[in-house]
C-alpha cells in the first residue's frame, strides 16, 4: 500500500509541475507578444505611414515602411505560440524592427549585423533575447544622442560558447538605467523566459551589460553580451 502510495503521490507531482510548467509557458507567450508589439509603437508607426500617405512625394517610402511593419506582425503572428526561437529568426524580426525604428527617428541612427564565420544562427535561443537589448539600446542610448548614433550586432563563436553582442555609441547613463538594473519590463520577461529555456533546453544562458571607453577617443559605448552554451 505505501509503495502504490508513493508511486501515485510521485504521478501526482509530475502531473502538477507538467501543469505548472505549461501555465508558466502560456503566460510567457502572452506577455512576449505584447512586449514585442507595444500597442503605443504602433499606434506610432501607424499614424507616422498615414502620415506620408497623405503625401503625394512618399507614397514609395510608405509602401516600403508599412511592408517592414507589415512583415513585423506576420512574424509576431507566426510565433506566438513559441517562446523558443533561433538566432537566424530573431536577427530576421530585429532587421524589420531597426528599418521601422529608424523611420520613426529620422534616420538618426545605423546599425550594422555582422555574422563572423564559425557561428551557428540557427542555434536556439529565448524569444525576444537579442530584440530586447536592441530595443533598449535605441530607448536608453541612442535617442539621448543628437546624431550620428551607431548600433551594432555582433553573432561570434569561441569553442563551445556563441556569443551575441549588442553595442550602441549613445551616452552611457548609469543611474537608473533599466540595462543595468534589470528593472525594465523587457528585461523581467526576458529573465523569465531565461529561466523556462533553461528547463526545457538544459542550456543556461548569461548576459551582461558594460560601458566600454576608447582610450583613443575618449568616447562610451554601452555594450550588452551574451553567453550560450553550444550542446554538441
Amino acid at each position: 500500500y505505501l509503495f502504490v502510495l508513493f508511486i501515485a503521490r510521485g504521478q501526482q507531482y509530475r502531473l502538477n509541475l507538467s501543469k505548472e510548467h505549461e501555465k508558466k509557458l502560456v503566460e510567457l507567450q502572452l506577455k512576449s507578444i505584447k512586449n514585442q508589439i507595444d500597442p503605443h509603437f504602433t499606434l506610432n508607426v501607424l499614424n507616422a505611414i498615414g502620415s506620408l500617405y497623405s503625401e503625394e512625394g512618399n507614397r514609395e517610402k510608405a509602401d516600403y515602411i508599412f511592408g517592414k511593419y507589415a512583415k513585423l506582425i506576420r512574424q509576431t503572428v507566426i510565433s506566438s505560440d513559441k517562446v523558443i526561437s533561433t538566432i537566424e529568426e530573431e536577427l530576421d524580426f530585429v532587421r524589420n524592427f531597426l528599418e521601422i525604428e529608424r523611420f520613426r527617428n529620422n534616420n538618426s541612427f545605423d546599425y550594422k549585423i555582422e555574422i563572423r564565420d564559425g557561428s551557428d544562427i540557427k542555434t536556439k535561443i529565448p524569444r525576444m533575447l537579442i530584440h530586447t537589448f536592441v530595443e533598449n539600446a535605441i530607448k536608453y542610448g541612442i535617442r539621448n544622442r543628437a546624431g550620428g548614433g551607431i548600433l551594432q550586432i555582433i553573432i561570434d563563436r569561441t569553442g563551445n560558447i556563441q556569443t551575441i553582442i549588442i553595442e550602441n555609441n549613445g551616452p552611457f547613463i548609469e543611474n537608473d538605467n533599466p540595462l543595468l538594473t534589470g528593472t525594465g519590463k523587457g528585461l523581467q520577461i526576458l529573465n523569465e523566459l531565461i529561466g523556462l529555456f533553461q528547463k526545457l533546453e538544459n542550456v543556461r544562458i548569461s548576459y551582461e551589460v558594460s560601458k566600454v571607453i576608447n582610450e583613443r577617443t575618449d568616447n562610451q559605448t554601452t555594450k550588452a553580451t551574451i553567453k550560450i552554451p553550444v550542446v554538441t
